[in-house]
């Protein structure tokens, strides 16, 4: 098997031919980014960020009576997370992390195309064993949901899952260890 090794010229040329793709048509201005495979500046960044409609996303899930894990997690614009982990986790305390403004710019996106701003404020079983999830997004608009049971429509199970992939894709440093489970 031979290595071929690219030069500076064939490098920049690659570069330029992914520097912009081109968003799907229909997305909204502020998901742009999400395509782009360019650096963006500073500038552009803040630029960027700014038009994202949302300024925090957050989700929390509470204990159950058995073992259901109980956690907060929210992103922010700004690309700073917050981790809290209560209880039925691996690792317990407070931790903080960093998400990319392209993968806020996903979660905002799919939330949006998800209607999670139509769907009722509560959905409750009636039972009272179970977990509680609540979703709240906040920016130009706030929006809560919360869901008891598990018996949400599929837009809201589709956005706690996104929620809690970008969470486990994250590198989450421990603030504390005061109630670190290791």
């Amino acid at each position: 098997m031979s290595v071929a090794f690219l030069n500076g010229a064939d490098i920049e040329k690659i570069m330029r031919e992914n520097a912009e793709k081109a968003a799907p048509a229909g997305t909204p201005d502020e998901y742009n980014l999400i395509w782009s495979q360019r650096y963006l500046s500073a500038t552009e960044e803040a630029q960027k960020e700014a038009a994202l409609p949302y300024t925090s996303i957050k989700m929390e899930r509470t204990e159950c009576y058995g073992t259901c894990p109980a956690y907060s997690v929210t992103f922010h614009r700004d690309g700073s997370a917050e981790y809290e982990a209560k209880a039925h986790l691996p690792k317990l305390g407070s931790f903080t992390g960093h998400i990319r403004i392209t993968t806020f710019a996903r979660l905002c996106y799919s939330l949006q195309r998800l209607g999670v701003f139509n769907l009722k404020p509560d959905y409750s079983a009636n039972w009272t064993d179970d977990s509680r999830c609540t979703i709240s997004v906040e920016g130009r608009e706030k929006k809560v949901v919360s869901e008891y049971g598990g018996i949400g429509p599929i837009e809201l199970w589709s956005a706690q899952m996104i929620i809690d992939q970008v969470k486990d894709e994250i590198e989450w440093t421990a603030l504390s260890n005061k109630k670190s489970g290791r």
